[in-house]
């Protein structure tokens, strides 16, 4: 361990001095995300979740009293809803949990490794006011509850090691924790990461609690980010692209009526009649566009589109295109 007066190297990290202090104990989080399908309003996942701390930690534990090891090697596990769990971790972002197993292995050395094998249900974040280019975001917070002595415990992610057994951080400058999302980076998954290196982080947050909601000291929380750009060339084609190509079917919509001297006002009626279908079928794109909860940029567009209709008519109406309709074959004509 490096030490300064502004702090120290922890376990990979760089640490001020609020928690590095001597009551100060350190556990590593690391995880998988192993499965996933959608739910209403988000993702189901399959997690593990893995703790590693010293056995001094355990002091630091609110732990059961029949749980709480006596000897080493220790091993202990359960399942399903007798699960439980020595680290009072929760997550934030999470709104349903379905716990599979729980195990606790201690060493004979006093290394303890905790697992949770379990289903976790997140809220799926959608940045949608530009679309169709969305961005959709799934992001949950690990933090202490506050039991035990929750407040001299340090969450730390577990980070990568090179060969010689240094933290990336101190060798190469690099920061990349332990943690897996592969399956996120198969293009065949719901929701897919483009780089998991840029689109997929993990990061460790120190905060000072002041004693406003009710606990004070100083806490850290594991943060972990993953976002996913949607397939916007679809929909750009389907609610942008196509209503804006039906604009041009106005113009040739004038070649039976203004041909040979007909009656202009048949010939206003019926390029009123084409422009009305096209501005009603616009419209209806309004109604099928997935719902936002604001004015997207396809909204603006289809609405801006919608009056240019309306602007393209009056300028036939007042004989704008009249020269352009003489110029263009009757279909009497052709047959």
């Amino acid at each position: 361990t490096d030490t300064t007066t502004s702090g120290s190297y922890r376990l990979g990290h760089w640490l001020p001095p609020a928690l590095t202090g001597k009551e100060r104990v350190d556990i590593e989080v690391s995880f998988v995300m192993g499965g996933v399908h959608p739910v209403p309003n988000g993702l189901r996942v399959y997690m593990v979740m893995k703790f590693r701390y010293g056995k001094e930690v355990l002091d630091y534990l609110p732990i059961p009293a029949h749980e709480r090891p006596t000897q080493f090697p220790f091993d202990l596990k359960k399942y399903y809803h007798n699960c439980s769990r020595w680290v009072p971790w929760c997550f934030v972002g999470c709104f349903d949990e379905q716990h599979i197993n729980w195990s606790v292995k201690i060493d004979k050395d006093g290394n303890c490794y905790e697992r949770l094998e379990f289903y976790a249900s997140f809220t799926l974040i959608n940045h949608d006011i530009y679309f169709p280019f969305t961005l959709k975001a799934l992001s949950f917070r690990i933090s202490l509850d506050g039991t035990g002595r929750s407040g001299d415990i340090n969450l730390i992610p577990l980070l990568k090691k090179n060969k010689d057994g240094a933290f990336l951080t101190q060798t190469r400058g690099c920061y990349e924790p332990n943690v897996e999302y592969q399956v996120f980076t198969k293009p065949t998954s719901v929701e897919s990461v483009e780089d998991d290196s840029k689109d997929a982080f993990t990061r460790m947050m120190v905060r000072n609690q002041s004693g406003m909601s009710g606990t004070t000291g100083t806490y850290t929380r594991v943060y972990a980010v993953l976002l996913f750009e949607s397939n916007w060339l679809e929909d750009f084609c389907k609610f942008i692209g196509l209503s804006g190509a039906m604009l041009f079917i106005i113009p040739f919509s004038l070649g039976n009526s203004f041909v040979d001297g007909e009656d202009s006002a048949g010939a206003i009626l019926e390029t009123f009649g084409v422009t009305t279908t096209l501005s009603l079928t616009q419209a209806a794109l309004l109604f099928i566009l997935p719902d936002t909860g604001g004015f997207t940029t396809t909204e603006s567009v289809i609405v801006f589109q919608i009056l240019s209709i309306f602007v393209l008519s009056f300028i036939v109406g007042m004989g704008g295109f009249g020269d352009m309709g003489k110029s263009v074959p009757s279909y009497s004509a052709l047959g």
